[in-house]
């Protein structure tokens, strides 16, 4: 910026030393420009600051909407957020995310042990051998269509679900950062080069949609991240389990069906509401900044 700043004052001087009125009205332009790009810089420093005191008070009236909700009264714990607390949004995101991988992972874990168990007992045979010939038979071979069962579940449902919901958690790590949001690619290197791109006239446009991207990565995606996480918390609770309870009568499955079916749309479909979101946002703001220059 000091550059910058100095590289504007000689072509300044030059343009009324030698009375090139084009250069002195660039120079005055790229002057305004460059001060347009400080104001821009501290409203983004100032959306950082109050981004989550922001974020707590939405998490606080979501959570005071669904206390006050009599369908969802009986409530389960939340691992990631407590009323009233101060968490950053991408400390939630983050945690929401591990929390998900972490029952994929679960599940995946527990259907292929079942699986294995369920055609080690499909397996046995008991032999019988009367007075003329013998016979065997397998008392257990039905459990073959189980094993069958829980692979199909495993192949089809549920590691899908899991490459989507890992792919997104180290999309959140990658770009937005640890747990505190330090270690940011878009803090190291998209900020800085928005702003550096934003001093040259061919590129200040791409300047103004990297900030745009940089303010989209940073809160729109971890905020919808753990406003999706909420819900996967809060559906299939307690008092949703007794009234599907039907559902938990499977005898291979038991209760999973309900934590599968949840998965899902963390998975594939919050995700493309998420990127449609976004993209419309980071295309609001670039628009907005390509007014001011």
């Amino acid at each position: 910026m000091a550059t910058t700043v100095f590289s504007l004052g000689i072509i300044y001087a030059l343009a009324t030393a030698f009375n090139r009125v084009e250069y002195i009205v660039l120079a005055k332009d790229e002057l305004v420009t460059l001060g347009v790009s400080i104001l821009i810089f501290m409203f983004f420093g100032a959306v950082m600051t109050v981004s989550c005191s922001l974020t707590t008070d939405t998490f606080n009236y979501a959570y005071a909407q669904i206390h006050a909700t009599g369908a969802t009264s009986e409530l389960v714990d939340d691992p990631c957020y407590a009323p009233g607390g101060t968490a950053a949004v991408q400390k939630i995101s983050s945690c929401y995310m591990g929390l998900m991988e972490s029952d994929a992972d679960n599940l995946i874990k527990t259907y292929t042990k079942m699986n294995i168990q369920y055609q080690l007992d499909a397996s046995g045979i008991i032999n019988y051998y009367g007075l003329l010939r013998g016979t065997y038979f397998g008392p257990e071979a039905y459990k073959r269509s189980w094993a069958q069962f829980t692979d199909s579940m495993t192949t089809m449902f549920i590691l899908p679900a899991y490459v989507s919901i890992k792919s997104q958690d180290l999309f959140v790590r990658f770009f937005v950062g640890l747990d505190d949001g330090s270690g940011s690619l878009v803090f190291a290197f998209f900020l800085p080069g928005a702003f550096m791109l934003r001093f040259f006239p061919p590129l200040r446009q791409m300047g103004n949609m990297l900030i745009a991207l940089t303010i989209g990565i940073y809160l729109v995606i971890p905020f919808f991240i753990a406003l999706n996480g909420m819900t996967y918390v809060y559906v299939f609770g307690d008092n949703d389990r007794e009234i599907y309870a039907f559902l938990l009568n499977d005898p291979v499955m038991g209760d999973d069906l309900l934590n599968v079916a949840r998965l899902y749309p963390q998975a594939f479909l919050l995700p493309n509401l998420v990127i449609a979101i976004f993209i419309t946002f980071m295309s609001s703001i670039s628009k907005a900044l390509k007014v001011f220059g």
